[in-house]
């Protein structure tokens, strides 16, 4: 008997060598690339604060399905801290688009002449008619360093991934962040903001 007991100990361990523990994957977002910018760049622009909705606090790549269902990858997460990265892919869009004079990942710190906060509402994975996507809704808010409200305005951007891993969807909202970002742009050129001077009267 403890022969056989010995054995199946020896079994025991040989089969625990043999279990594959899934490894954990991180991702980060892919920054905006350069673009062409403006004839008349405006003043200096400062990050404020980059905020987000309480479904997207933990570390974990969320999953919506549908309206109101969510769920996470259970071994993909973030590289860090997702408002960080969303406020770096911000910060690079518009410092690499050439349409401010520069643009400070600090606004508190820096003196400028606007300063951007965002909330960002929605940044999933989204699953639809079997096909997946990524799409993020953030509310920009542009104002000067006083706290005068130039405009505040919410869009949303979806891109289509080439599959469903993990990687081909974080390459789609690193595309619909790069869309938003593009979007902020033109609403601040429609407004004036690259034609006057920044301590000009805000836009109504």
């Amino acid at each position: 008997m403890k022969r056989i007991s010995c054995s199946l100990v020896i079994l025991l361990v040989a089969g625990c060598g043999s279990i594959h523990v899934p490894q954990t994957s991180f991702y980060r977002l892919r920054l905006p690339e350069p673009t062409g910018g403006v004839a008349l760049p405006g003043g200096r622009l400062g990050i404020g604060r980059t905020t987000l909705a309480s479904d997207l606090a933990g570390d974990q790549l969320v999953v919506r399905d549908g309206a109101v269902k969510l769920s996470h990858y259970r071994f993909h997460q973030w590289a860090g801290s997702l408002d960080a990265m969303l406020g770096d892919a911000i910060t690079a869009g518009l410092s690499r688009s050439g349409c401010f004079e520069d643009v400070f990942p600090d606004a508190i710190a820096n003196e400028v002449d606007y300063v951007l906060d965002t909330h960002v509402r929605g940044f999933h994975l989204v699953v639809e008619d079997g096909e997946w996507f990524g799409e993020a809704t953030m509310e920009f808010r542009l104002s000067t360093p006083d706290g005068v409200t130039l405009f505040r305005q919410e869009r949303s951007a979806r891109n289509r991934a080439v599959n469903g891993e993990p990687e081909a969807v974080v390459q789609a909202l690193s595309t619909s962040v790069e869309a938003l970002v593009a979007g902020l742009l033109g609403e601040c050129e429609q407004r004036g903001l690259f034609a006057r001077s920044p301590a000009a009267e805000p836009a109504r």
